[in-house]
């Protein structure tokens, strides 16, 4: 991150500790703070790219659902990289992550689905609004589950809790 960005945002970190203290009871170490301000900042630029594609297929009649899965593939791959190399600068196997990155990606999709259609079905609020709600209660969980499953600089803790179970029971064999 460029260094005045850097030097910006940190300025504002104290704050946000504040609020968070004194709403959650927690605070945000410099470096969370900072890998959150990237992936949203990613996240911000997955939105718009996601919604250029889509538009330029759909305006050139590719079809609703063809121009809609297209463009959140391609985003899926362009987040992953952007997130993989930008925000969390890893350098762990690929292949895991891709794939954490994928179960991390479609259990938002199933999970956001689902949320949003409690709140306009049965709560009956305004989908755009439900839309937003849904983000904000989704987007937090889905920086913690990246950073610290998917792109965990060590090894993803799910992934060290598998590989141990496997190495105990490999021994008793």
């Amino acid at each position: 991150m460029k260094k005045k960005i850097k030097k910006h945002l940190l300025k504002i970190h104290p704050f946000i500790n504040l609020s968070l203290k004194k709403l959650f009871r927690f605070q945000l170490s410099e470096d969370t703070f900072l890998k959150l301000a990237k992936h949203y900042s990613v996240s911000i630029a997955s939105v718009f790219i996601n919604y250029t594609i889509f538009s330029l297929l759909f305006f050139s009649n590719f079809g609703l659902i063809a121009s809609n899965t297209t463009s959140l593939l391609a985003v899926f791959l362009i987040a992953f990289a952007l997130q993989r190399n930008f925000t969390y600068r890893s350098n762990g196997s690929m292949p895991k992550q891709f794939f954490w990155f994928a179960v991390c990606a479609a259990s938002y999709i199933l999970i956001g689905n689902y949320v949003l259609k409690i709140m306009t079905e049965q709560l009956g609020i305004y989908a755009m609004v439900s839309k937003m709600m849904t983000i904000a209660l989704l987007a937090p969980l889905n920086f913690l589950f990246q950073k610290k499953v998917v792109f965990n600089s060590n090894h993803s803790e799910l992934s060290g809790y598998l590989n141990k179970y496997n190495y105990k029971n490999d021994k008793k064999d």
